[in-house]
């Protein structure tokens, strides 16, 4: 059975339309919901990572070997995210 994507949480939403810009880690995701809603939604680590954890569950993001050798993941949308 397929789920429907059609009504994403908002924190879900807000981290697939940060990712549409360019892969990022962590903290760049949260900057970059800060300055998309002007303040208005704030994202704590445990709600972020959480989320991005369903998201690679449901095959929405990935991650990116960006850097590799690195201590922060990066995340990209995949095909099924950007559709």
């Amino acid at each position: 059975m397929s789920k429907n994507y059609a009504q994403l949480s908002v924190v879900a939403f807000q981290i697939l339309l940060a990712l549409s810009l360019k892969p990022r880690h962590g903290y760049e995701i949260m900057r970059q919901i800060d300055e998309d809603t002007s303040g208005r939604i704030k994202i704590g680590p445990g709600s972020l990572y959480g989320t991005i954890g369903e998201l690679v569950d449901d095959e929405l993001i990935a991650e990116s070997n960006l850097e590799p050798a690195g201590r922060r993941k990066y995340y990209e949308l995949t095909g099924k995210g950007k559709s």
